[in-house]
């Protein structure tokens, strides 16, 4: 892929970050809001602490709903375009290269290391990658491991498997914001976009680790 459609798909990829950390930003604002609102125990009734709660729970209510329209809206905008890019004729200078990396395939002279370093020049071209597969099969080689370069599910679901994992993060509350974030990072690694930063609550990073070590969460 040239290089524009690349700055083009990994603006996609920018906004899905934006609208996760957005919602981050909010999930941080109620859990301060809430903090003072229990150091308020003393000061006020408890109808009065009771009714900021409900109001806090709100507007993190609010923003979430904001932000699974959000992510469905983008998450739909991007996958229409990975599917334009993948139907598209291989460009005249990339169909050189992989003229070139296919002939060398044809040699037999390629070990794992060696086709490894030729698909490396393909990260992110689903299509070339897919096209360098099929030649190792039947060259009988080894494909350097072309296979985890290889986007391995139906793009056209993209957006329902999203979907249910962001409902469960904005509305659900059920589901961490980095499982969410993992997965969209995920997918775009397979189309070479590897630049954003997807660790977007630490204190769930931090979380998940504790409990992978039997610890509890920290308060």
């Amino acid at each position: 892929m040239n290089k524009d459609t690349r700055i083009e798909i990994r603006e996609k990829f920018s906004k899905i970050n934006h609208t996760l950390k957005d919602y981050q930003a909010a999930r941080d604002e109620y859990k301060q809001q809430v903090a003072k609102i229990k150091d308020q125990g003393r000061t006020y009734t408890q109808e009065h602490l009771e009714k900021k709660l409900k109001e806090a729970q709100m507007q993190l209510r609010e923003a979430g709903k904001a932000a699974l329209e959000a992510m469905k809206a983008q998450v739909h905008d991007l996958t229409a375009k990975l599917i334009e890019v993948d139907g598209r004729p291989i460009e005249a200078e990339r169909m050189q290269s992989l003229s070139a990396a296919l002939q060398l395939i044809q040699t037999g002279a390629l070990d794992y290391k060696a086709a490894s370093q030729v698909n490396q020049t393909f990260l992110g071209d689903q299509t070339e990658l897919k096209t360098l597969r099929r030649a190792y099969q039947q060259a009988n080689l080894a494909d350097g491991g072309v296979d985890k370069m290889i986007y391995p599910h139906e793009i056209e679901l993209l957006p329902n498997t999203i979907h249910d994992i962001a409902y469960g993060v904005f509305v659900g509350g059920d589901i961490s914001v980095n499982q969410l974030a993992n997965k969209i990072a995920e997918v775009a690694r397979y189309w070479g976009i590897t630049d954003h930063d997807w660790k977007i609550d630490p204190s769930g990073l931090v979380d998940a680790a504790r409990q992978a070590a039997g610890l509890p969460p920290q308060d």
